[in-house]
């Protein structure tokens, strides 16, 4: 497939609404990870503690987030059984979740993840309660939901978006779906810009008012 059929592919097989909702639930996520943390904690247990908070509270919200869809959202358990991360079926694509400190990072590696990209069936279906609708081709889909801090505020969403590992999750097999720019209104909702249409800081205080003084022969 080229990179106009990966993405086509995504986008018909999600519900209206579904990825601007995922915009909402990760920015969500990062302020309340971020709060509780420094709320509860001092800032050296809060730096550290900050991201797991906020990868359980992503993990769990996006599930909610896709049966609130109608999509299979589960908690999965990965290849050695020793940890748990959430898989959502969306018709024949599988996708995960895993945040990275930049957009051009690589996600790391995984046996799991490495197992989805090769062959999306493989471990389906997972659960007894999975209907037996969910049947995921050989030729199914594997992509990540890839999301990050904002570098000067990690209370922040910096980034969020759709991948496309290969196989082997050495790379990936065309340009990413910037959901950031794609949805960018849903931003508005939680984030400030930075600059309004005149390039202004919207907490700037207003420009002084300028009195033209009137030359001495005006007034005469």
């Amino acid at each position: 497939m080229n990179r106009s059929q990966y993405h086509s592919k995504v986008m018909n097989a999600v519900p209206a609404g579904f990825f601007e909702d995922t915009l909402r639930c990760l920015c969500q996520s990062y302020g309340e990870a971020y709060k509780r943390g420094h709320e509860d904690y001092p800032d050296s247990e809060a730096h550290d503690l900050i991201p797991h908070l906020r990868r359980a509270n992503v993990e769990r919200d996006m599930r909610n987030l896709a049966q609130r869809h109608g999509l299979h959202g589960r908690a999965a358990l990965n290849v050695i059984r020793n940890s748990f991360h959430t898989r959502i079926i969306m018709d024949d694509i599988v996708m995960t979740i895993s945040a990275t400190m930049s957009p051009n990072e690589k996600v790391r590696d995984a046996e799991f993840r490495k197992s989805y990209a090769n062959d999306p069936q493989c471990h389906l279906p997972l659960f007894p309660e999975d209907p037996p609708t969910i049947d995921i081709r050989r030729d199914g889909l594997y992509v990540l939901l890839k999301h990050g801090p904002n570098c000067e505020d990690p209370a922040k969403l910096g980034f969020a978006r759709i991948v496309f590992p290969t196989p082997d999750c050495s790379g990936y097999a065309c340009e990413d779906i910037d959901l950031w720019a794609k949805f960018s209104h849903v931003l508005k909702d939680f984030y400030a810009p930075a600059h309004n249409d005149a390039g202004v800081p919207p907490d700037a205080p207003p420009p002084p008012i300028k009195i033209k003084q009137q030359r001495p022969e005006e007034q005469a």
